[in-house]
């Protein structure tokens, strides 16, 4: 053979071989693409939660499955958040519905009864103008006297029942409103995708609310001490729902405290640290566990407010990223609520 053969033959051997290489390469891509395929499959239709597998050693490839895997667990999280979020909103649903129903049970109840007191009242009325009409002798007079004083009499007790029934139908209503108002706020929260986030002068949210709580606490007779510094104390927030926070905090101290509120601010390198403490009744049973669930106090009807106010304030934390924690010890209700600073 001469060289120009030689050299004809080298290269047709080495297109055959970049050819071979090529065609393997192609059959390995088709079978990691089967593979991808089929793993996805897996994973989209079980509860499987193995990452994807790489048969071969291909840069690309694996670069390929790590994105896939990051993505995958990624909407797996967002899965998982939507149930637990889901599920919260139909716990909320079930408590909201039962506590707006058995309230307007009780007032359409109290309602009839005012009704037919009303009735009655029209009734004694028409009594009594009917008999002052017929014994116009003047040797009844004294008679007609008497029957027109326990008329009278009646009357009042009558007025007082119907002031009483009024006095709880307003209860009851202003309770709705109240469960109205934070069921709006859960769905809100629940709606809003993010946080306006901005320095936040905490010293004078803290204020501004203590000013605020001066006449109930005033009314109330609580025992006051703080101890706050007198210094700015800027947080990274969103005002409105760190403000909706310390709202809830003094609400749920105002329908608990029994003599005291203990208010301190402690200033730390990285962290506002505000902590609210105040006696409550020694025959009251509180879970720590689950007092920032909804409805906590729905399991016990005789306290006030819907059961909403400390879960709302553990969603908007968490919505800040804050931490807030509750304790009990010897009859003295703790909240701790920790902000990092601008």
């Amino acid at each position: 053979m001469d060289t120009l053969t030689l050299i004809l033959l080298a290269a047709l051997i080495m297109c055959l071989i970049v050819l071979i290489l090529v065609l393997f390469r192609y059959h390995l891509l088709r079978e990691e693409v089967r593979s991808f395929r089929e793993q996805l499959n897996k994973i989209r239709t079980t509860d499987r939660e193995q990452p994807l597998l790489v048969a071969s050693f291909s840069a690309s490839s694996v670069e390929l499955a790590k994105e896939i895997n990051l993505l995958t667990e990624e909407l797996r999280t967002m899965a998982t958040e939507a149930t637990e979020s889901e599920k919260r909103i139909r716990v909320i649903m079930a408590g909201v519905s039962h506590d707006f129903r058995t309230p307007l049970t009780s007032i359409d109840g109290y309602l009839q009864m005012i009704q037919g007191l009303l009735a009655e009242c029209d009734a004694m009325s028409n009594e009594a103008d009917i008999l002052i009409k017929s014994e116009s002798d003047e040797h009844e007079t004294e008679s007609i006297n008497d029957n027109k004083t326990v008329s009278k009499n009646v009357s009042i007790k009558k007025y007082n029942e119907l002031c009483d029934y009024f006095g709880i139908v307003y209860d009851k209503v202003r309770y709705l409103k109240e469960l109205s108002d934070e069921f709006f706020e859960v769905t809100y929260i629940q709606a809003k995708e993010r946080p306006e986030m901005k320095s936040v002068r905490f010293d004078t949210v803290l204020s501004d609310e203590l000013l605020s709580a001066y006449n109930w606490i005033n009314e109330r007779k609580l025992d006051v001490k703080l101890d706050i510094p007198e210094e700015k104390l800027v947080v990274m927030a969103d005002e409105h729902y760190l403000k909706r926070i310390i709202e809830n905090l003094f609400s749920n101290a105002r329908k608990y405290a029994e003599t005291s509120i203990d208010i301190s601010v402690r200033n730390e390198i990285s962290n506002i640290r505000f902590i609210m403490k105040n006696d409550i009744s020694s025959d009251m049973n509180i879970d720590t566990k689950h007092i920032f669930e909804p409805f906590v106090r729905s399991k016990d009807r005789s306290g006030p407010g819907t059961g909403l106010g400390l879960y709302i304030c553990k969603e908007l934390a968490d919505y800040l990223g804050f931490s807030i924690s509750g304790s009990v010890e010897k009859s003295v209700f703790k909240i701790e609520l920790i902000m990092p600073k601008k």
